[in-house]
């Protein structure tokens, strides 16, 4: 599946740590909301993750992102500013996290989309079973000694449940999330990654029998939170040891989770109020 290189930009790692024995804890990403003021174009930037990679990156952490002239930079960040998903009752399982973050002050070479990137209905966008799906973010056996050097990953749209999918998450608590399904083989380390699929279109002839599909931009479809690991007795069975083994079927939150928690009302509030205070500079 081709892709634009500029999604490439659209992700950094996310640290924990002190400064001189900092950890990847998993990937975040960009998307912009547009905010115009008195005719000028102005937006809102936002990093998002997974909300189990938001608990975990403790008090204060580290944002590694590219700059343009050259290597990395690492900008702080507070995990006080999290903003979660509005729903109470699905708190634990809408695994999505979003942070205002202040734009001007990050100097890196990054690229954000605007919401209408972000796939809120697949079915609105001709996404169905079998389409292919590429996965953007860290890959810990090769993280780029001098620059972020994101992997992709290449799998297959396998199912959108219509209930809640039950799995173990790394801290072995047994959560009930809501999450799409694909074909890949993840890696511990890549939750809050982007997950990218084509939009396709539907050619019908003059009765309206489709005859073709025509394959459309690249969409958001929303971000990958985890995996099903390999039983342990199957573990035994076929002699597994250094990474993690898992059944090659990975969780999605969707996209639509997302855009909820980034238009909630306190995010609303939030981005208005940072914006007053930017154009009193």
């Amino acid at each position: 599946m081709r892709f634009p290189p500029d999604l490439l930009r659209m992700v950094v790692y996310l640290l924990t740590g002190p400064e001189d024995a900092k950890k990847v804890i998993g990937t975040g990403f960009f998307l912009a909301v547009p905010m115009p003021r008195n005719g000028a174009p102005h937006r809102a930037l936002y990093l998002v993750t997974a909300k189990h990679v938001a608990d975990e990156l403790g008090a204060t952490f580290w944002m590694q992102a590219n700059l343009h002239e050259g290597g990395t930079r690492l900008a702080r960040g507070e995990c006080t500013q999290w903003i979660y998903h509005p729903d109470k009752d699905d708190d634990n399982r809408i695994d999505v996290a979003a942070l205002l973050v202040r734009e001007h002050d990050l100097a890196v070479n990054f690229f954000a989309p605007n919401p209408d990137f972000v796939v809120d209905d697949p079915s609105k966008f001709g996404i169905s079973l079998g389409d292919e799906a590429v996965i953007i973010g860290h890959f810990g056996l090769l993280p780029g000694k001098v620059r972020n050097t994101p992997l992709a990953r290449l799998g297959t749209v396998a199912m959108f449940p219509d209930d809640k999918v039950r799995v173990v998450y790394p801290d072995k608590e047994i959560r009930e999330v809501y999450a799409y399904l694909l074909e890949v083989h993840s890696l511990s380390g890549m939750s809050g990654c982007p997950v990218f699929v084509h939009q396709v279109f539907t050619v019908t002839d003059g009765f309206g029998r489709p005859t073709a599909n025509r394959v459309g931009e690249v969409r958001l479809l929303g971000l990958m939170t985890g995996h099903w690991p390999v039983p342990e007795e199957d573990k035994k069975k076929l002699g597994a040891s250094g990474h993690e083994l898992n059944l090659g079927i990975s969780l999605v939150a969707p996209g639509r989770h997302i855009l909820e928690t980034i238009m909630r009302k306190e995010a609303l509030i939030e981005r208005d109020e940072w914006l007053d205070e930017f154009l009193k500079r």
